[in-house]
C-alpha cells in the first residue's frame, strides 16, 4: 500500500542520516517542548483560559522549530548532503511563515476544542450532532499537519492562502491515505508516550521526514495523472486532425 510504502521509505532515510536527525530531534524538542508541555499541564489542571493563552505562546516557538526539521527533511528526501545546521538555516529562511501557519493552526485548534467541549454539554440531538461533527472537523485539522510544514518548505513563494488550500487539497483529496497514515503516527506517538526516551530520541523526526514523504508522494501521484490526462487529451486531439485530412475517418 502506498501508506506503506511512505513509511518505509522514511524510516530508510532515518537509518541513513540517524545522527543528523537525532540532533535536529533534540533541537525540536529543547525549543518547541517545554511551553507545549506546560500548556499540557496547565490544561490538564484544568486552567483552560490560561493554557489556550499559553497554547497561542508556544505557537511561535513550535512553528519554528517545525520549518527547521522540515528543512532537514527536504534536504534528506532530495539525497541532498544535511547537517544540524540545515536545522537552523531553514528556521531562519522561513521564520516568519512557520510562526503564522504555526499560531493559525494553534487558534483553529482552540475554536474547535471549545465547541467540541460546548456542544458536549447539551443533552439533546443538536448538542450530539454538533459534537461528532466538531470531531470530525478536529481529525481533520490534526491530518493537516501532515502536510503543512512540508508544503511550506516545497513552495518557491509561500503565500498562506495558497499553501492553505494546498494542503486541504492533499487532506481531503484522498482521505484514506491520509487517514491511515494519522492513524499509524498516533500509534507511533502513543508508543512514545510508554517509551520516555523515544520522544527525546527521533519520534518528532521520524513523523516529520514521513510527512515529507507521504507528500511527496501523493503530490507525484497528482502530477502523473495530470500528465496522463493531458497525453490522452493530445491523443484525441491528433486523432481528429487526422480524421478531418482524410487519414482517418471516424465513425
Amino acid at each position: 500500500m502506498r501508506v506503506f510504502r511512505a513509511l518505509w521509505s522514511a524510516f530508510r532515510d532515518v537509518y541513513d542520516e540517524l545522527m543528523v536527525l537525532i540532533i535536529c530531534n533534540l533541537l525540536w524538542v529543547l525549543i518547541a517542548g517545554p511551553l507545549l508541555f506546560l500548556t499540557v499541564a496547565i490544561l490538564g489542571a484544568g486552567f483552560w483560559f490560561s493554557a489556550a493563552i499559553l497554547a497561542m505562546v508556544a505557537s511561535v516557538p513550535l512553528g519554528l522549530a517545525s520549518v527547521g526539521l522540515a528543512s532537514v527533511c527536504y534536504r534528506i528526501t532530495e539525497g541532498l548532503a544535511s547537517s544540524w545546521r540545515d536545522f537552523f538555516a531553514g528556521l531562519r529562511r522561513h521564520a516568519r511563515m512557520g510562526m503564522a501557519v504555526a499560531a493559525i493552526w494553534m487558534a483553529a485548534l482552540i475554536v474547535i476544542v471549545v465547541d467540541i467541549y460546548f456542544y458536549s454539554q447539551m443533552s439533546n440531538t443538536i448538542g450530539a450532532v454538533m459534537t461528532i461533527f466538531w470531531i470530525y472537523l478536529l481529525v481533520i485539522w490534526f491530518a493537516v499537519l501532515i502536510y503543512l510544514f512540508p508544503l511550506l518548505i516545497l513552495q518557491d513563494r509561500p503565500r498562506l492562502r495558497t499553501l492553505g488550500r494546498n494542503v486541504l487539497v492533499l487532506t481531503l483529496g484522498r482521505p484514506i491515505f491520509t487517514l491511515l497514515t494519522l492513524v499509524l503516527m498516533t500509534v507511533i506517538i502513543v508508543l512514545s508516550v510508554f517509551i520516555p526516551l523515544l520522544p527525546l530520541i527521533i519520534t518528532f523526526a521520524l513523523l516529520a521526514q514521513w510527512g515529507f514523504r507521504a507528500a511527496l508522494l501523493l503530490i507525484k501521484e497528482m502530477e502523473d495523472r495530470r500528465a496522463a490526462e493531458a497525453e490522452a487529451a493530445t491523443n484525441v486531439e491528433d486523432v481528429k486532425d487526422k480524421g478531418r485530412k482524410g487519414q482517418i475517418r471516424l465513425k
